[in-house]
């Protein structure tokens, strides 16, 4: 296999990024030997692409290799394979030329031809885009190009902008503007060209202004939508007020239009220093405002694909000209964006989500740029004056829109999480805000369905602990519920049930095959098949015991009765999936979770009855004063008040410990816990003697706390205000109340150095009385009415 083929295979699989990277890493260390055998590949490189060319152009019929000869290939598959071979070569040359631009400065001549190249389809130009990228990075190292060659290579970039596809258009004006701010020989031909799309949009502007028409016709659109998108990156690329500075039919049109020049005021939250900086250095830039007006004006315009248009090249404009994010109109506007979930604004959303990071990957080029000329100049500048002049404005700019980027975040498109997260990550990765408030949206993003956003996010989180000790575990909980609030958005079925456990990533068997396992309510029907959807967090936290301990105490607490976060039973279950389905690596992780279940279930247990018991009629009087008889459940029932809502708000409250038994019993079977090993745990004991690593982890049947998931049906909120309804809560909170009785038996045998009787017998007995058949409910409502009937007899002899 040839390196080109490599290459090939690379751009298939989308992994090109990975190829580049090694590139960089082995050329950056300026090795002798490396960048002579470097020279070497580049140059036969680019003789195979001077050889393919001439191949395709004699029309293919010839061929690469005698074996191919006997294949019989004919022409037209010839000269498709001709082209793959030709753009992989020019891939494998782009690559060398981003990592060391040098090895192709004597080739650029080489490489000029081909911009003036027919392109009949995506082949040639992905070519003809390889090409462009490579002078944009190659001309500008060039000692003394000729007058000529630079001449040539201006005007056959103003063709492709004039004509060529929007990738072909940014890639021209790219390699336009690396070639004048380095040879300002000339004015760019492309500023014609500027000049005319200008004159032409702004006619058009005040034309919808004036209402002069009723709209933009339809046959002047397409000029339109290229018109703007092709400003939009002059302005980002070339200082267009300097280059027209001079050119007096540009002072001409200024003249004509000086009153439409009024500039709005910017936003007042910019911090003054930096305003004081703009002061000392704001020169009347008129094209440049002229274009925000313009543009602004065009992002309000009715039709959608205008609308789209404008705003992306507003999000160019302000790559270049940041000042222009605090202006009034533009962060109304993305503000607004931003917080829509109309789907008609949806591409206008990613777009305005887009601009934010384009502005933000441009000050990342910035600093780039500054940290390798402070290299050649160390002694003249200072590295952290000229971080913090470039990144003032920047961290100003991007704190006015960061809680409209993280909220914009909870939306059911892909495409706006996966562009939120961008800009997420490239905002902590520079250092522009404080992480404190984006940790819960990132623990959020951390689970999102998407596994490159989800790897991305989790090692942002690795980096912010490393960094900020504390700071993860401490918003731990709020990641928790912005996580569910986050799938509650997402789930395509409204009416099911939300639960906290995914899939595991696909594994790919001996065979080649993919194994999906069996789903039952969207869930794996077993435990080697699933994982937490909050695993990654989970995994970023165990490490160090006190920090695990205090963050699984924390979530636990959640279903405590006194928690003052209230949860509903939808939000209880997802945070149980997650504490049943957490890679635990050593034991004390699952016996630590399960000794806080029984001291949390013991304490609101007790509450949740008094509470209970507190909201029912008083006793009556020829009932005998025994706890047995009135924990009976006739008795309960026939002391139902007429608003029974505080009952319910107790029956709910009592899911909660319900859940928590499901998942001590599910953790005891997962690991093989047995009743005395639970009770011989002790959280104050020895680290080392529990810090052991699990012994086995039994794949066995998915977590399902069924009375929850019975609670969460919609025809269970039906029946509830019913007779039958009225029955099943009497029979619960018996239930309830005998399954807090055997854990108080089992703690007192503890106390008092007794066996204990098995606390997961006593507690599978107690939840199935809360799923007793309808039999049984039947039986119970027959002998409830006959004790009703004789308590009303009772009354009326009385």
């Amino acid at each position: 296999m040839t390196l080109t083929d490599m290459v090939q295979i690379c751009v298939k699989e989308n992994t090109l990024d990975f190829f580049e990277q090694l590139l960089n890493s082995l050329l950056k260390s300026n090795d002798r030997t490396l960048l002579f055998a470097s020279r070497q590949i580049v140059d036969t490189l680019v003789d195979n692409v001077l050889t393919l060319d001439s191949k395709m152009a004699s029309g293919g019929d010839e061929v690469i290799s005698s074996a191919e000869e006997s294949t019989s290939m004919n022409a037209a598959a010839a000269h498709k394979e001709h082209q793959e071979r030709m753009l992989a070569c020019l891939s494998t040359l782009s690559l060398f030329s981003k990592a060391k631009p040098d090895l192709m400065v004597k080739h650029a001549e080489t490489l000029q031809p081909y911009l003036s190249m027919n392109m009949n389809g995506p082949a040639e130009q992905q070519v003809m885009n390889q090409v462009i990228n490579m002078l944009e990075r190659v001309v500008p190292l060039m000692d003394h190009p000729s007058e000529s060659f630079l001449k040539t290579l201006d005007e056959s970039l103003y063709q492709l902008v004039k004509d060529g596809g929007m990738r072909i258009i940014a890639s021209s004006l790219a390699c336009n503007a690396a070639i004048y701010n380095k040879w300002k020989k000339r004015t760019p031909a492309i500023i014609e060209t500027f000049f005319k799309y200008l004159k032409y949009l702004h006619q058009i502007k005040e034309d919808v202004l004036r209402k002069q028409s009723p709209g933009i016709p339809p046959v002047k659109k397409p000029m339109v939508l290229r018109s703007l998108f092709s400003i939009g990156l002059m302005s980002r690329y070339f200082d267009l007020d300097t280059i027209l500075e001079n050119d007096e039919e540009a002072k001409k049109f200024l003249d004509a239009n000086a009153s439409a020049l009024l500039p709005s005021s910017p936003s007042t939250e910019v911090n003054e220093e930096n305003d004081e900086e703009e002061k000392q250095s704001t020169k009347p830039n008129p094209f440049v405002e002229m274009i925000f007006q313009i543009l602004t004006t065009f992002c309000r315009y009715r039709d959608g694909d205008i609308r789209l248009k404008a705003l992306n090249a507003v999000g160019n404009f302000t790559a270049t000209n940041s000042e222009y994010l605090t202006r009034t109109e533009l962060r109304n506007m993305y503000m607004t964006l931003l917080g829509t979930d109309d789907k008609e604004y949806l591409g206008l959303k990613i777009q305005a989500l887009k601009n934010l990071e384009l502005f933000l990957s441009a000050e990342e080029s910035k600093m780039v740029k500054n940290n390798s000329e402070w290299h050649m100049s160390k002694e003249e500048h200072d590295l952290k004056e000229m971080e913090l002049a470039n990144s003032g404005l920047a961290s100003a700019i991007i704190q006015l829109y960061w809680n409209a980027v993280l909220n914009s975040y909870y939306n059911s498109s892909d495409a706006v999480r996966t562009a939120a997260v961008q800009v997420a990550i490239l905002t902590l990765s520079q250092g522009l805000v404080t992480p404190g408030s984006s940790i819960p949206t990132l623990i959020a993003m951390s689970t999102d369905q998407n596994t490159l956003v989800r790897n991305k996010v989790e090692n942002m989180l690795r980096d912010i602990d490393s960094k900020y000790a504390g700071m993860v575990p401490s918003k731990a909980v709020a990641g928790i519920r912005c996580s569910f609030r986050l799938h509650m958005i997402i789930k395509k079925d409204p009416e099911s049930v939300l639960r906290g456990i995914r899939v595991c990533d696909q594994t790919v068997t001996a065979a080649g095959s993919v194994e999906n396992p069996k789903l039952i309510n969207g869930v794996p029907k077993m435990t080697n098949d699933g994982q937490a959807l909050l695993s990654g967090l989970y995994q970023n936290l165990r490490g160090n015991r006190q920090q695990r301990r205090s963050f699984l105490s924390s979530v636990l607490r959640l279903f405590s009765e006194d928690s003052r976060e209230k949860l509903t039973l939808e939000e209880w279950l997802f945070v149980a999936d997650n504490l049943a389905m957490f890679p635990y690596q050593v034991i004390d992780e699952p016996l630590y979770v399960i000794r806080r279940i029984e001291s949390i279930v013991s304490i609101s247990g007790q509450n949740i009855i008094n509470n209970f018991m507190g909201q029912l009629l008083p006793r009556p009087n020829n009932v005998e004063n025994d706890d047995e008889a009135e924990y009976a459940p006739e008795l309960i029932y026939r002391r139902f008040p007429e608003d029974k809502s505080m009952l319910h708000e107790c029956m709910k409250n009592s899911q909660a410990c319900f859940i928590l038994l499901y998942l001590k019993n599910f953790l005891m079977k997962l690991y093989g816990f047995s009743d005395a090993k639970i009770q011989e745990y002790s959280p104050s004991e020895a680290a080392k003697v529990y810090e052991k690593a699990v012994s086995s982890r039994r794949n066995m049947l998915m977590f399902n706390p069924h009375s929850a998931l019975q609670e969460l049906r919609p025809e269970a909120a039906q029946k509830r205000d019913t007779v039958n309804g009225h029955i099943e809560m009497a029979n619960q909170i018996v239930a309830f109340r005998n399954m807090l009785l055997s854990l108080d038996r089992d703690n007192g045998d503890e106390h008092d150095g007794t066996d204990a009787t098995g606390i997961i017998e006593t507690t599978k007995d107690t939840i199935n009385t809360i799923m007793e058949d309808e039999d049984h409910d039947m039986h119970m409502a027959d002998n409830i009415s006959e004790a009703t009937n004789l308590s009303e007899a009772d009354g009326r002899s009385a």
